[in-house]
């Protein structure tokens, strides 16, 4: 039976600092992997680290955002390893679309795509985003 703590998500491979969120927003290269976005950039310590951006807004409520945060960190620390020095943030899309409750605004109460999100479809978007992640790049 494998360590569960050098399985692990170490502090080395997390954002914490609001100071790396404002790097990787600000120099980030743009992906989407299902009802998540995916923003990143290189860092200076040479491993991966993984950030979490979902809001209520986007995610619901507190039960949905948990599940979503838990599912694509299960999905980094198992592909972590194999993963460039990069500092990734992961978020999910709002429903552009979304229902307005009465009073027009848009009801963060109310699920939205990514509170709606399949887990194993979800856990498949992320898993081909970190395999084509950590795929070596095709010289030109």
């Amino acid at each position: 039976m494998k360590n569960a703590r050098a399985e692990g998500l170490g502090k080395q491979h997390r954002l914490d600092k609001p100071s790396q969120y404002k790097a990787v927003f600000s120099n980030a290269k743009r992906a989407h992997a299902g009802v998540f976005f995916i923003r990143s950039c290189d860092n200076q310590c040479g491993v991966p680290r993984l950030g979490l951006a979902f809001s209520v807004r986007a995610a619901g409520k507190a039960v949905a955002r948990n599940r979503l945060k838990r599912l694509v960190r299960e999905s980094f620390r198992r592909h972590k390893n194999n993963l460039p020095g990069r500092d990734y943030v992961v978020g999910c899309k709002s429903d552009k679309h979304g229902k307005h409750n009465k009073n027009g605004n848009s009801g963060a109460r109310r699920a939205n795509g990514a509170a709606r999100a399949d887990s194993a479809q979800a856990r498949a978007a992320m898993n081909r985003f970190w395999e084509k992640e950590s795929a070596p790049e095709k010289p030109a």
